[in-house]
């Protein structure tokens, strides 16, 4: 051996041996993406069960991007593909449930990347959009999806499985309760005067066994044993309630059928988990149309925002509500403004419980003018009568710093689930119109009751301003001359800009803590519509539908997140760390009808179905040169067509309907513009805290 031989294999002996780093790279927090953390830790966090594939990191996510590009939504949270089963594992042990639980309840949803927290999601949705044609798919998977499993992992324990009545010897009210934890409660009543409950049971139980007339069922213990023998009142229950301890229990609303007083407080705990739960599959189902009867509605929708408020989840209750009217398929311009629409109902609630002090200021300085005008009647002074509904909206149009903060933000995200569904500026400017317009003729109305010496004037005023702030193209025409000229000169493009301002969120937005008060009347009221036979038969079938299925089970964000991809970053800029921005803000969309997202492109299960998702190479290097220029989603042409409506509920129109012969070459030309920016052509500004004004406190909460 030669002198250079043995120097060498003396240098190697001195030199430790370097480790060989796998292909891929760890999904770990604070090092994705990043090579050299995983290089200079290797050994220290290597963990075999932290790598994710055997391939690296981008083909990694480019082969999950492209999954959720090409594969319908419904099937990807269904029946997920074994590579997205395995990703969301990984996500759910290495990324701080914190991450999560910061965005779903603000707005708009905002992921700080320099917050060691979100940092990594922060990374992996950057890295994810960035492979992305489709990035308005990813965020509406990321959210629906894995936000979901991660909020039912931890916080879908619910204290109460399943409830129903005894039959005993006793004429004192009976229940018998399973809870989460599998114990088998057994309550009466302390008095037939009182409400409260005394525990008569409570062990540990494993299985249900009913007999074979299904009169009695058999409950038995760890061991095996004979616990207890229980006949339930209603025996249709006696399944399901044996069915709440296998590993699938139905939801416990089934068993609200069978409720009586005194309510029990697991009762009372049951309601109040599964409307703020996250999953929303409860709130979902209450807030589906013709569910509720119209009597109830307002009630049941002011104890949701009540309960929202106390337990600061509102944001994503109010966002679970306009999931489940916006994914309807066929959801319309007319059935979305129809006397029987959830965003009305949601107008009246909001108007008594978020009016603060708009109602007691400029609300009465309107009414006060309109007072001094009483005299003036539409068919005998028709001038008279315009010039002072128009002197209204001018006043109305000056109030943009006076009115409260919370349905300024209802008015954004009306405006964002709007935008993702039906992306047509008309549409979006007429649902937004059409709950701020509802929300001051209920605030006039109100007036209007009080006042019996003009109430007439004050409530046709009130009328024609709903009627007014609705306009739009599928409006029909008002039969006065001279209105409609005035109204498409002088007012609308007025109106536009006002409500392009209203969409702007104000900062430090506060919902009020409304009393305990407020809160138990609010459940008991809940429980009182879920519990009539007729309306639970309802709710339990839409659960049903969303738990099996056939509707798109979302959390609460996931379409306001999917519709605001608008981000502070060019997609087609080159990946590198140094350009990342400050914070990765989900601000509403704007963008050219060919960029911009279709909504049954995503969620419509019949056109996911049609779609082929196995495409041929050709076609995919067709669709990367089409979509070269902006990644986004193109717009259904049919989505954005409505037929159109029937404003037979309303007065002082003509019975002529507006009518254009180019309703198809009118659609594609036009553009949705941003709900944070006047400017249509101009990018949105985020979260803009320009011209804000701290609002007086609120006082909220006022009788019906």
């Amino acid at each position: 051996m030669s002198d250079t031989d043995s120097s060498e294999s003396s240098s190697n002996k001195e030199k430790p041996a370097q480790p060989v780093l796998p292909k891929t790279i760890a999904f770990r927090n604070y090092s994705l993406l990043d090579p050299d953390f995983e290089r200079d830790y290797y050994n220290k966090f290597y963990t075999p069960s932290y790598y994710f594939v055997n391939d690296t990191v981008d083909k990694s996510l480019d082969n999950i991007s492209q999954i959720i590009e090409f594969t319908p939504l419904n099937q990807i949270i269904k029946d997920p593909p074994e590579l997205i089963s395995k990703f969301k594992s990984y996500i759910l042990n290495l990324i701080p449930q914190q991450s999560y639980s910061d965005v779903l309840n603000q707005w708009p949803p905002i992921f700080p990347s320099k917050s060691l927290q979100s940092r990594p999601l922060f990374k992996l949705l950057l890295k994810l959009v960035k492979l992305s044609r489709k990035p308005d798919k990813i965020f509406a998977w990321f959210i629906s999806d894995v936000f979901n499993r991660i909020n039912v992992v931890i916080n879908n324990k619910k204290p109460l499985l399943s409830s129903a009545i005894l039959i005993t010897k006793s004429r004192l009210t009976t229940y018998a309760m399973l809870d989460e934890k599998m114990y088998l409660h057994i309550y009466t009543q302390s008095n037939p005067k009182k409400r409260s409950l005394t525990s008569l049971f409570n062990e540990k139980a494993v299985r249900a066994i009913p007999s074979e007339d299904g009169s009695t069922i058999t409950i038995t213990g760890p061991l095996a044993n004979v616990i207890n023998t229980i006949t339930l009142r209603k025996k249709e229950l006696v399944t399901p309630f044996c069915q709440s301890f296998s590993k699938k229990p139905p939801h416990f609303y089934i068993f609200m059928s069978d409720i009586q007083n005194p309510i029990p407080k697991p009762m009372y705990d049951a309601i109040l988990q599964s409307l703020i739960n996250d999953d929303g599959i409860a709130l979902r189902a209450l807030a589906a149309p013709e569910t509720i009867p119209n009597e109830h509605k307002v009630k049941v929708f002011i104890a949701i925002l009540d309960i929202g408020a106390s337990t600061g989840c509102l944001i994503s209750m109010l966002s679970t509500i306009f999931s489940a009217i916006f994914e309807l398929p066929d959801a319309s311009i007319k059935f979305l403004t129809g006397p029987e629409s959830i965003i009305l109902t949601l107008s009246q609630a909001t108007a008594i419980r978020f009016k603060g002090n708009f109602q007691e200021t400029f609300i009465t300085e309107l009414a006060s003018y309109l007072t001094e005008n009483k005299d003036i009647n539409l068919f005998e002074k028709p001038k008279e009568f315009e010039d002072c509904l128009f002197t209204c909206l001018d006043k109305i149009l000056t109030t943009i710093d006076q009115i409260p903060k919370p349905i300024r933000l209802v008015c954004s995200m009306i405006q964002n689930f709007a935008c993702l569904r039906f992306n047509n500026r008309e549409t979006v400017w007429a649902l937004v119109g059409f709950f701020l317009g509802s929300f001051l003729h209920i605030l006039l109305d109100q007036i209007a009751m009080k006042n019996q010496e003009s109430q007439k004037i004050i409530r046709e005023i009130g009328k024609l301003v709903r009627l007014t702030f609705t306009a739009n193209e599928f409006f029909p025409k008002y039969a006065l001359p001279g209105w409609n000229e005035r109204l498409s000169s002088e007012f609308k493009p007025k109106l536009y800009i006002f409500l392009a301002n209203v969409c702007k969120v104000p900062p430090d937005v506060q919902f009020g803590d409304p009393p305990k008060s407020h809160i138990k009347i609010g459940i008991e009221e809940i429980i009182r519509v879920i519990a009539e036979p007729k309306i639970n038969q309802k709710i339990c079938e839409s659960i049903r539908k969303i738990t099996e299925g056939e509707v798109l089970h979302t959390t609460a964000l996931s379409w306001a997140v999917a519709a605001s991809i608008s981000m502070q970053f060019s997609l087609n800029q080159e990946m590198v760390a140094p350009n990342y921005p400050e914070v990765l803000s989900l601000a509403p969309l704007i963008k050219p009808n060919n960029e911009a997202s279709g909504y049954a492109a995503l969620v419509d299960p019949k056109e996911s179905e049609k779609q082929n998702i196995k495409i041929s190479s050709d076609q995919k290097e067709a669709e990367k040169e089409e979509s070269s220029d902006s990644p986004g989603l193109k717009i259904d042409q049919n989505v954005a067509k409505t037929a159109e409506p029937d404003y037979s509920y309303y007065s002082y129109y003509s019975d002529e309907y507006e009518t254009d012969d180019k309703d198809e070459e009118s659609d594609s030309k036009k553009v949705v513009v941003s709900v944070v920016s006047v400017d249509p052509t101009k990018k949105p500004v985020v979260n803009d805290k320009e011209n804000a004004q701290d609002e007086d406190s609120i006082q909220s909460y006022s009788d019906v």
